[in-house]
């Protein structure tokens, strides 16, 4: 009589899957769709643009009539509304993971959290520079209204003054980045972004020697002269310190707790 017996399968090592990862570009396309995917960033484009137009066309009709249109001061109102608004948009998507219980999904089909943010970033890049080419295109078209109701137009424009509009909007996006991705959470991003300047602000002028060093780290004082076109040595290194205080440190903790941060 013999006994037969069932040789024991060994578990196999799990292998490598080959299968590639979501292509950048379908993750950046996804992101750009996130900018305004709702309501609230939908509502605030529609008032950035029409803003924009709206100071524009006040300027035509409120202005001195017996001088030519001014090219630089419809270019000015409309980047205004625009630095205001845009940063609003990309602290709403950046937060939205978060806010609307949406990161599980999100870094499931993309556990590369590196990777998301990035693409949030370039995102929010991009509509900063069709923002800034929209209203670049309401601003000739209402400087060309204003000259016919006036005395001409003076197109003179300095370079270094666009370079400065849009290096601050860029420093503007990435502060509402650097905000949105440490707090995830939209209300407390939007306070932080608006109150938190604003209030060292206000202290510098009670506090002596924060008013001694407010032109190094009070970032509205330090990148003020950035608007104005101004690039010269001392104006730079004073906005790399309120740049590294305000928008460096916030950012690279905020990268570090959304890559860590446990989703629920």
């Amino acid at each position: 009589m013999t006994s037969t017996s069932t040789p024991t399968q060994l578990p196999t090592a799990p292998t490598a899957t080959t299968q590639p990862g979501i292509p950048f570009a379908r993750l950046l396309t996804v992101e750009m769709r996130k900018l305004f995917d709702t309501r609230a960033a939908r509502i605030i484009l529609i008032i950035m643009v029409a803003g924009a137009i709206a100071l524009q066309t006040l300027e035509i009709f409120l202005g001195d009539k017996d001088v030519p249109a001014q090219f630089t001061s419809y270019l000015e109102l409309g980047m205004t509304v625009v630095l205001m608004l845009v940063p609003v948009i990309v602290i709403l998507a950046t937060t939205a993971e978060w806010s609307q219980r949406t990161a599980m999904t999100t870094f499931m089909w993309e556990p590369r959290r590196s990777r998301v943010l990035t693409a949030k970033g370039i995102a929010a890049l991009a509509v900063s520079v069709v923002s800034a080419v929209v209203v670049l295109v309401t601003a000739v078209g209402t400087a060309v209204m204003g000259g016919a109701m006036r005395p001409g137009v003076e197109w003179g424009l300095s370079g270094s003054v666009v370079l400065g509009y849009v290096v601050m909007l860029v420093l503007l996006v990435a502060q509402g980045l650097a905000y949105g991705a440490l707090l995830h959470n939209t209300a407390a991003a939007l306070v932080a972004y608006f109150m938190a300047p604003m209030v060292f602000t206000l202290l510098t002028a009670f506090i002596a020697p924060l008013r001694e060093v407010a032109d190094w780290v009070d970032f509205n004082i330090a990148t003020s002269p950035i608007l104005a076109g101004d690039f010269t040595g001392d104006t730079m290194q004073r906005a790399a310190v309120a740049v590294t205080i305000w928008v460096v440190v916030p950012g690279v903790l905020g990268v570090w707790r959304t890559i860590r941060r446990e989703v629920k």
